[in-house]
């Protein structure tokens, strides 16, 4: 026959010639693979290679390769932390320890020093009771850390005036600040009285409880700027 086969205008033979350029897969040939799936395969392939670049820093994963020990490029242990030595302790801060303080109350009645009690509990200091003026003396026999003396005035065998007398008497205890308290009137004549025998304020009862602990208060403070250790 005289025509010849030809593909979309192409010659047969032409055809044939095109299939057969090196490097060009050809559909239906056996060990031919498409061009999808080779090019799947070549981005499969480039993910797990190792970027030839530098590290990105300390600790920086590269793909396909492990993390080198510590974190550095080429291994080795880190660098340790530059030491920070600790703040020091401001002198007098919240860990500084404070002399103890004693504050002694006097009265021969027992309701009354319940409620001295309980009025200056809250101050945080040693409350020492005495019912009477010799045991307060016996109390001030060791007269360390006695910041105020609470006594009494009218009290049986020894009132207060005489106690005070006794504690000014004595080089060990004469110098600590009594404070008068008593049920009598606040008459001039038993204030001085009181101020000759030694006592250094006087309160009438009743007194209100916020101002017995302000006075005591103030003479702690005055004691431990006396006693800083």
């Amino acid at each position: 026959m005289g025509e010849s086969h030809t593909l979309c205008g192409e010659p047969h033979e032409n055809r044939r010639e095109f299939a057969q350029v090196p490097g060009t897969p050809v559909a239906g040939r056996t060990g031919a693979r498409p061009v999808g799936v080779a090019a799947g395969r070549a981005r499969r392939a480039g993910a797990d290679a190792v970027p030839s670049g530098p590290s990105d820093g300390p600790g920086t994963a590269r793909a396909g390769g492990p993390v080198p020990d510590g974190g550095r490029p080429g291994g080795g242990p880190a660098a340790p932390a530059p030491h920070r030595p600790a703040p020091a302790a401001a002198a007098g801060g919240a860990g500084a320890e404070r002399p103890a303080v004693r504050i002694l109350a006097v009265d021969d009645k027992r309701p009354n020093l319940l409620a001295l009690e309980a009025v200056l509990a809250g101050l945080g200091h040693e409350i020492v009771t005495a019912d009477s003026g010799r045991a307060a003396l016996r109390a001030l026999m060791d007269a360390t850390g006695f910041a105020v003396i609470l006594l009494d005035v009218q009290m049986p065998d020894m009132d207060g005036y005489e106690t005070a007398l006794h504690i000014r008497r004595r080089p060990r205890t004469r110098d600590i600040p009594i404070i008068f308290l008593t049920a009598m009137d606040d008459d001039p004549s038993h204030v001085f009285r009181g101020r000759t025998a030694g006592a250094v304020d006087y309160l009438i009862k009743p007194f209100e409880p916020s101002v017995l602990r302000a006075k005591v208060e103030a003479f702690v403070q005055a004691y431990l700027e006396s006693h800083p250790e």
